[in-house]
């Protein structure tokens, strides 16, 4: 099956290191923080932008998450949550991104499980930005965090009908927050579902492993993302340079 890896990478390290990520072929998956977008210059979004389409390398983009809750019930919570998240759409527009991720802010703990609360709270943040990217011909994906099953997303996307409006599951917080099995996840929403981030962990901590040092069944995985009949994006999320050569390997006797 023809995919294309990504490495995930906050902008700031990025730019840093352009000659290494064009030399090595590695795809980034742009990580931009609420910080990094305060920050930013448009010169420098346009020549790293510029940088990468001349190396021939694609790009993916990961929003801001820290603090921010798009299906918040305080208003003024969900108005800053919903800036952070269409200005790193404006952003993202310079590089062709193939898909822009965003973490659903949905935690049980916060919405005493009641599902209703959150999903009637992050409609209108979700329809806004499926909107906006369908302005800016972009794709967003949402990712599950603290989803324990996958009826959560199931009924927002029910909600939420746009081509542009699609899934990024993360097998790693799927084994660490949830019991359901993958291979239900994946029928369930296997039709929504455009991009992978692949790590691993010993199911007590989001510990962000290469894959095969902990304990997902990545053969099972493997044997159920074989059965989809589009290419999936598979993106890494290493924490070290330590870290991606061995995430690399790992995934190498997978493709």
């Amino acid at each position: 099956m023809e995919t294309t890896v990504h490495i995930n990478v906050p902008f700031n390290m990025l730019k840093d290191r352009l000659d290494f990520a064009k030399e090595h072929r590695l795809n980034p998956e742009i990580y931009f923080n609420s910080n990094t977008l305060d920050g930013l210059r448009p010169d420098e979004v346009e020549w790293v932008s510029n940088s990468l389409r001349n190396g021939g390398l694609s790009v993916t983009v990961h929003c801001p998450y820290m603090d921010l809750n798009p299906g918040a019930r305080d208003g003024r919570v969900k108005e800053i949550t919903q800036l952070r998240l269409i200005k790193t759409l404006e952003v993202a527009r310079y590089f062709s991104p193939k898909v822009v991720v965003c973490h659903t802010g949905y935690s049980r703990w916060h919405y005493d499980s009641k599902v209703i609360t959150w999903l009637e709270g992050s409609l209108d943040t979700w329809e806004f930005l499926a909107q906006k990217a369908e302005e800016l011909d972009i794709i967003i994906a949402i990712e599950n965090v603290f989803e324990e099953s996958p009826d959560i997303l199931s009924r927002l996307f029910r909600d939420i009908n746009s081509s542009r409006f699609k899934l990024c599951f993360d097998i790693g917080h799927c084994y660490l927050f949830s019991e359901i099995p993958v291979r239900e996840w994946l029928g369930l929403l296997g039709e929504q579902i455009i991009e992978f981030h692949l790590h691993d962990n010993h199911g007590n901590e989001d510990e962000h492993l290469p894959i095969g040092e902990g304990d997902i069944d990545f053969d099972e995985f493997f044997s159920e993302l074989n059965k989809f009949t589009r290419p999936p994006i598979l993106t890494l999320e290493p924490h070290s340079e330590k870290l991606l050569w061995r995430s690399l390997e790992g995934l190498k006797g997978y493709l």
